[in-house]
C-alpha cells in the first residue's frame, strides 16, 4: 500500500507582505500506486496569473497520469505504455495546460478584448503539434495558412506567458516509477543511506528556468522524462536497476534552495530516512513546521511545496 502526503508553505517574504503562494502541489492516492505533481509559478511581474498556471499544471498532470494508470490492465502494460509514449504523454500535458489557460484567460476581462476568439485559440491549441495545411490547397493558400498559424502562435505565447510555471510529476506503482518535468524542482529517490535525483537537477539558486509557458514545441523539447524499473532480486542482474525507494520526494526549488548546499540538502533527506521503520510518523507531524521554518530562515525565503511518497 502506498502512502502520500503533501505540504505547502508560503514564502516568508511573501507572507510578510500579505501575498499568497505561487506554488501548487496535488496528489492522487491509490492503494497500489501514487501520483503527485508540484509546480512553481514564476515570480516575474509579467506572469500575473502564475499561481493559476501552477494550479492548472498540477491538475492536468495528475489527471493525465491517472487516466493512464486506470486505463491499463496491469503494471507491465502501464510501464510499456509510459516508456513507449513519453513524447505523446508530454504533448497531452502541454496541450491540456494551454487549453486550460486559454479557457481561464477568456473568462477574465482581458479575454473579451482579444483579437482572436476563444474558439479559434482553442482550435489552434488542439492541433498545435500537427500543423499542416489542408490537403489539396494551393501554394498561396498554404502561405496564408502558415501566416495565420504564426499569428495564433504569437497570440498563445502572450496569453501563456501570463500563467508561466514549472512542472514536475511522478507516477509510482509497485514495479516502476515514471517521472517527467520542465524547469527547476526536484524528484529524488531516498533508499537506505543514499539519495539520488531521478531527473537531472537544475543548478542550485539558479534564476533562469525552463517553462511550461514556452511555445508548445519548445516546451516539448525542454521536458525531461524517465521510466525506471524498481529493483526485483528475482530478475537477472542485468535487469536490476538497484532503485527501490524507501521514499520519493518531489518538491519545488524552494526546498533545496533553503539549504546552503546540495550536499547538506541530501544529508537531511537521508537523515529523514532513519524514520522508515515507524512510517515516518514524526516527520509527517513536524514537516509543515519544518518547511515554514526553512523559508523563514533561508536566503530567498521562497515558497516551498513537496510531496512525500512511501510504501
Amino acid at each position: 500500500m502506498f502512502h502520500t502526503f503533501i505540504r505547502r508553505a508560503i514564502g516568508y517574504k511573501k507572507l510578510q507582505r500579505g501575498k499568497g503562494t505561487e506554488d501548487s502541489v496535488k496528489a492522487v492516492r491509490m492503494k497500489e500506486a501514487s501520483i503527485c505533481a508540484v509546480a512553481d509559478g514564476h515570480g516575474d511581474p509579467t506572469c500575473v496569473y502564475a499561481n493559476v498556471g501552477a494550479d492548472l499544471a498540477t491538475r492536468v498532470a495528475c489527471e493525465v497520469l491517472r487516466v493512464i494508470y486506470q486505463g491499463c490492465p496491469d503494471d507491465e502494460t502501464r510501464r510499456e505504455y509510459c516508456a513507449g509514449n513519453r513524447e505523446a504523454i508530454i504533448q497531452q500535458i502541454i496541450r491540456s495546460w494551454n487549453q486550460a489557460v486559454v479557457e481561464d484567460y477568456f473568462t477574465r476581462e482581458g479575454g473579451k478584448k482579444h483579437p482572436h476568439g476563444k474558439e479559434k485559440m482553442l482550435s489552434y491549441v488542439r492541433d498545435v503539434f500537427d500543423e499542416r495545411p489542408p490537403k489539396g490547397c494551393t501554394l498561396d493558400e498554404a502561405r496564408s495558412y502558415f501566416a495565420a498559424q504564426g499569428e495564433l502562435e504569437d497570440a498563445l505565447k502572450k496569453i501563456a506567458r501570463l500563467y508561466g510555471t514549472t512542472l514536475n510529476a511522478v507516477l509510482q506503482t509497485q514495479t516502476f516509477i515514471f517521472c517527467l518535468g520542465i524547469g527547476d524542482g526536484d524528484v529524488i529517490s531516498v533508499q537506505d543511506d543514499d539519495a539520488e535525483w531521478l531527473l537531472p537537477p537544475a543548478e542550485q539558486f539558479s534564476t533562469q528556468t525552463q517553462s511550461l509557458c514556452w511555445r508548445p514545441r519548445k516546451a516539448l523539447e525542454a521536458f525531461r522524462s524517465v521510466v525506471i524499473r524498481k529493483s526485483d532480486k528475482k530478475r537477472p542482474a542485468l535487469f536490476d536497476t538497484g532503485i527501490k525507494p524507501d521514499y520519493l520526494l518531489i518538491a519545488t526549488d524552494g526546498l533545496r534552495n533553503s539549504f546552503v548546499s546540495d550536499g547538506l540538502f541530501l544529508e537531511k533527506l537521508v537523515e529523514i530516512n532513519k524514520e522508515k521503520a515507524n512510517g515516518y510518523k514524526q516527520f509527517q507531524r513536524n514537516s509543515q513546521a519544518w518547511i515554514e521554518g526553512l523559508t523563514k530562515d533561508s536566503l530567498y525565503q521562497d515558497d516551498i511545496s513537496l510531496g512525500f511518497i512511501f510504501e
